[in-house]
């Protein structure tokens, strides 16, 4: 595997804490088989509720990243890595870098 350095892309903002990997991919979607092909499932509740969403909005079309809130992807680890074209980080106090105290 090649180191990384540097990614270019749009970041899509999705700064709610506590979604949950239900969310991220509903049940329904969870009987295909493979772990491709999920685009159309992504956030599927919140893209077709009607309701504002940042990934319906089209500043962020083609967003590569996506940023969550803390707590973002938790219960089930399969639902996250089903989405391979998003890249993951999540941004909470637990990932900010720690202060060194003095000993």
């Amino acid at each position: 595997m090649q180191a990384f350095h540097q990614h270019t892309g749009v970041v899509a903002p999705l700064p709610r804490p506590d979604i949950d990997t239900d969310q991220i991919i509903p049940k329904q979607f969870l009987k295909r088989l493979g772990r491709t092909g999920y685009d159309d499932a992504l956030f599927y509740d919140w893209r077709t509720s009607g309701a504002p969403f940042v990934l319906n909005d089209p500043r962020y079309a083609g967003a590569s990243i996506l940023v969550g809130g803390p707590n973002f992807g938790f219960r089930r680890p399969d639902a996250l890595s089903s989405t391979p074209r998003m890249h993951r980080r999540h941004r909470g106090p637990e990932s900010e870098p720690r202060a060194r105290g003095r000993g």
